[in-house]
Formats: structure tokens, sequence, C-alpha cells
């Protein structure tokens, strides 16, 4: 694997990456392992919404959940997915994963679901793939297994591409879409046994806010403790010198060579 400089995301296809195989279907039954797609997750989400403009995009973690919610039960081939008709029911495989992820506690939380799926019907969904992800919903019916989410083709077609393995237990514990956009650049790009640079400046570009929340060393101590302490399979320190975020691989020595290293700048 040769040094990569990536001037943006969405002109780059993703780096090979043979040694992450996805997991055997027999495995997903836990719901510990999900997969994300670096055509569809929404990097550009606001990190928070905007009171005076309530018709933007829905904000925060769960527009990026969601992302990798459809991308899992879609190439598992889960029994709620009907690729027929690319239809959701709200049954066991999409419970079991919602509840993984903490996002079906409360009516609070299955409400603002429900009002990020109905945005998801009118705005593009803010990814690499920009496109409109909800063709239909069905949130009326009685019982929570009659309730129906129909995705458009164009998107279902975007899930399948670009796949790379996550960890739904790690999602679960990163409560600030930062970091949860910190752990997905780490499962797209960053070579297990290697080390992904990224420039400040290209957070500033792709994450919204990523750069000033980065730039403030509490806040960053803070969020890097808890990717740090999230998951066993990355490090993530900060360079000050070239001013970049650094994640390095936990079996990767402490300065990988050049070939096993990649920069997004």
């Amino acid at each position: 694997m040769s040094t990569t400089t990536h001037a943006a995301i969405s002109s780059e296809p993703l780096i090979p990456r043979p040694e992450l195989l996805l997991r055997p279907s027999t495995l997903r039954q836990a719901w510990d392992f999900g997969v994300v797609s670096a055509d569809t997750y929404p990097f550009n989400a606001p990190y928070r919404a905007v009171r005076s403009s309530p018709e933007r995009q829905p904000p925060g973690r769960v527009p990026r959940l969601l992302s990798i919610v459809f991308a899992t039960l879609i190439h598992y081939g889960d029994p709620c997915w009907d690729p027929d008709t690319r239809t959701i029911r709200f049954r066991d495989g999409w419970t079991n994963i919602m509840n993984t992820l903490g996002m079906y506690a409360s009516k609070p939380s299955r409400d603002i679901i429900n009002g990020c799926l109905a945005k998801m019907m009118r705005f593009p969904v803010p990814s690499t793939h920009q496109c409109i992800a909800v063709k239909d919903l069905d949130l009326d019916a009685g019982r929570p297994a009659s309730k129906t989410v129909t995705l458009t083709e164009e998107y279902v077609q975007a899930c399948q591409r670009n796949l790379r393995e996550v960890s739904l237990v790690t999602l679960h514990d990163l409560t600030g879409a930062l970091e949860l956009d910190l752990y997905t650049l780490a499962a797209l790009y960053a070579p297990d046994d290697g080390q992904l640079r990224i420039a400040r400046t290209f957070l500033n570009r792709l994450l919204p806010g990523g750069r000033r929340r980065i730039g403030c060393d509490p806040q960053r101590e803070r969020m890097f403790n808890a990717l740090n302490a999230a998951q066993d399979r990355w490090l993530y320190t900060m360079d000050k010198e070239t001013d970049m975020v650094v994640i390095t691989g936990r079996g990767a020595a402490a300065t990988p060579s050049d070939d096993r290293t990649v920069t997004l700048a």
C-alpha cells in the first residue's frame, strides 16, 4: 500500500484493504458488527439542529447511525429487509440492531428517529453519493412490526458499495457525532498495521465544526480518550507539529513505513 493523499473523499476510491474481509453472515445474529458504506455515510450532516431553520438536514448521531443500520440490514439480507420492494419492516432485525445502538430505548428516541426518516424523504443524504434515501414511510400502523420504511433504488445501490466493517458496540459507546465520524474514517481508510493521518484543514472541509473542536485541547483530549477507550483497534493522537490527527493501528510500529501510511489532506 503506497502513501495516498486525498484532496477530498468524494474524488478518490476507497483504498483496497483485502485483510478486512466482512464477517460471515452467520455471525451477524448477535448484532455485534455492522457495515458502513463510504458512499452513504453522511459525513457532512450538521452536528446540531438549527432552531431558526427546521427545514434542514437531520443533525447529530441519528442520520449517521441510520446509514449504518440500512447498509447492515441490506448487506446481510436480514428477513426484515425485502430487496424486491426495497422495504424494511420494523421487525426483529430492525429492532435488534436499533437496540444494540441504543436508539430504541424510549418513545422520545423513537420519535426522533421517525422525524429523521421523514426528513430523509425530502433532503438528499449529505454524503459522497448524494441522493434521497427514503421513498416512502408507514409509521402509523399500531403494531411496531407493521411499520415500514421503503428506500430509493439509487440509495440501496449506494449502500452496497465500498463497505467496511464497524463494531456496533463501539458505535453505541461513542456519544458525539464527531467521534462517530473519526471512528468511521478509521474504519474506511486506516490500515490495521499502519497509520491514517488526517490534516486538520481536511477535517474543516469534511466535518462541520471538526477543526474547531480538534483545535481545542481539552475537547480534543476528551474526544480522543473516549475513542481510545471505546475500541482497541486504533490509537488516536494529535501531531501538533504537522497539525494532523494521527490514527495508528494497535498492531502497527510506532512509526509505520510510508507504504503503510495513508494521508487525508
